[in-house]
């Protein structure tokens, strides 16, 4: 009889081997195994998965070895060790103790069976402020491609869960800083860019933190507005920070409402053409939050210019 030996891959999908001896090691054994290899507790991320055809769930880990991100894990029923090239934002290692592999391993087992999956990867990571950012993978049977449940994301066990937002909403534009807010441990932010029609994108670039290895790291993700989503993963910026990469503002001086107005004021502006609209950017300017409408429409660029950009007062 022909078993499957599972390698949880780092970059978001199950690689399958062919023709390997039946996986029999529980997580803890495999766990044992791999801290004896690393010579330490001390890692940056934590994966667990559950695979059709494989009676046990796989897990492997990423830590940091001589100044590289490195990930271990069993292949073919031997330990493997692999540098990994991109690092995450990140406050650095952490005891395993940390990450709850318990719980890890009943989520993946919960969602296996509840979302009738082929294969469910859990992944756990050390966030930027320390917290344990988790987010859950299924890859659906009779549906192509691999599911995201951003509903069962979660911050050091805490729902991380965002709906749906309309920023022309007040109410959703507090739930995007309180996200955000929870996600960093600071509302600081350098800009945030909310796109229009045939976008629907939600560009975040964040605070400058450190990765994985300690080294600076401009911290950004891109999301979807108009669908559930989490504010995570994050990602590294080139190491080659523009010139105001530092400038940032801190949300919690200005009012959600008046964030919501300056979009809703550009969105139903019945000067603009607003299927030529891009998107609405919002930064600091000077000592100010500043924002700024994109348009491919040059005739309104020429004659309404002063009603595409503005500033957001800040709270009295």
């Amino acid at each position: 009889m022909r078993f499957w030996c599972v390698v949880l891959a780092v970059v978001g999908v199950v690689s399958l081997l062919s023709g390997c001896r039946l996986f029999q090691m529980d997580v803890h054994e495999q766990l044992d195994k791999i801290l004896a290899e690393i010579g330490g507790r001390q890692i940056v991320a934590l994966r667990v998965g559950e695979l059709d055809d494989v009676p046990n769930t796989l897990v492997s880990v990423e830590w940091v070895r001589d100044g590289r991100l490195t990930s271990t894990w069993f292949g073919s029923g031997e330990l493997v060790t692999e540098d990994r090239d991109q690092p995450f934002p990140s406050s650095g290692p952490v005891d395993l103790d940390r990450f709850g592999v318990d719980a890890l391993v009943a989520e993946a087992r919960a969602v296996f069976k509840e979302e009738n999956c082929t294969s469910t990867r859990v992944d756990a990571r050390v966030g930027p402020s320390g917290k344990i950012e988790t987010r859950v993978d299924c890859d659906k049977k009779g549906e192509p491609g691999i599911r995201k449940l951003h509903e069962r994301s979660k911050l050091d066990g805490q729902p991380a869960f965002l709906p749906a937002l309309d920023f022309e909403s007040a109410s959703d534009v507090e739930a995007f800083k309180k996200a955000y807010t929870d996600y960093f441990g600071s509302a600081e932010i350098q800009t945030f860019s909310y796109g229009f029609e045939g976008d629907h994108s939600l560009q975040i670039g964040g605070l400058q933190v450190t990765n994985t290895l300690g080294e600076p790291c401009l911290a950004r993700t891109s999301i979807r507005w108009d669908e559930p989503s989490t504010l995570f993963p994050m990602f590294c910026d080139d190491k080659d920070f523009p010139q105001d990469a530092t400038i940032t503002f801190n949300l919690d001086e200005y009012d959600a409402a008046d964030i919501a107005a300056a979009v809703s004021g550009v969105r139903n502006n019945p000067n603009l053409n607003q299927s030529a609209m891009i998107s609405i950017d919002f930064y600091q300017k000077g000592n100010e939050l500043f924002w700024e409408a994109g348009t491919t429409d040059t005739g309104d660029m020429m004659k309404y210019s002063d009603q595409l950009s503005g500033y957001v007062p800040q709270k009295a």
